[in-house]
């Protein structure tokens, strides 16, 4: 029983994830070298329903590894001055700035997803020269970053509605609400009402997340995304709680 405890505890994190992530994408790849020559998924095959699998296993493992993270611990411990977090969020404002030039100017959704990017990206370096220094972002940098992510996931959702196929935008479409969700919650943390027991969770489920939507046109972005996200987790050995000790 105590090794059972001691296995889900947030010292598996982030290494869990990142197996797991990988497991993903390897199942992910599987699946879509199956595609016909209609372009279509294969009906009921095993690596989608492996993939399932694994994400509701992923997510309940994780659920149990962060219940003896300290809900409440001060922000200045959990995110003390790191270059780990400072090169992290600047990886992350290139994808985003990257990202929003690709989506380009063809409407006024696209042109206000490649304004909101690069005052995204802006954004996000700036955070990144915070957490070089070891001080606490404005909430409003999070949201700036937020706004690109949601004015992305509507653009990207208007190809994903053309697809015959759920699985072929379910994961990615999952990835980018919970990037948001993530985001979301960064802010609440930068502004002193947040939970570090939930700012774990959705920062692991997004890495989790992003790491099978690799394999997809939009590889560079997750990618990015990724490395911001496993980099930029808050110290996991300050926010555990005295019971774990």
């Amino acid at each position: 029983m105590s090794f059972f405890k001691k296995l889900l505890s947030p010292i598996i994190l982030p290494w869990f994830t990142l197996g797991a992530g990988a497991l993903g994408l390897i199942l992910n790849i599987f699946l879509f070298s199956a595609i016909d020559e209609k372009g279509l998924l294969p009906a009921s095959h095993a690596s989608e329903t492996l993939l399932y699998l694994l994400t509701a296993f992923v997510f309940l493992i994780l659920f149990l590894c962060v219940r003896k993270i300290n809900p409440k611990t001060p922000y200045r411990e959990l995110y003390s001055a790191d270059i780990l977090r400072a090169v992290g969020s600047a990886i992350g404002a290139v994808g985003i700035f990257l990202r929003a030039i690709s989506v380009g100017t063809s409407g006024k959704l696209e042109t206000l997803t490649l304004i909101a990017g690069i005052i995204g990206a802006l954004a996000l370096a700036y955070i990144a020269y915070l957490r070089f220094v070891g001080k606490r972002p404005s909430y409003l940098c999070f949201l700036a970053v937020l706004v690109f992510l949601v004015l992305n996931t509507v653009c990207a959702s208007r190809l994903w509605s053309i697809e015959p196929q759920m699985h072929a935008y379910f994961y990615p479409l999952l990835a980018n609400i919970f990037l948001m969700f993530n985001t979301y919650y960064l802010a609440e943390m930068a502004g002193g009402s947040g939970n570090s027991r939930v700012c774990v969770l959705l920062n692991q489920a997004t890495l989790f997340l992003c790491c099978i939507c690799m394999p997809s046109k939009s590889t560079l972005f997750y990618v990015t995304m990724s490395i911001w996200l496993l980099l930029d987790l808050c110290t996991i050995g300050k926010a555990s709680s005295a019971e774990e000790a």
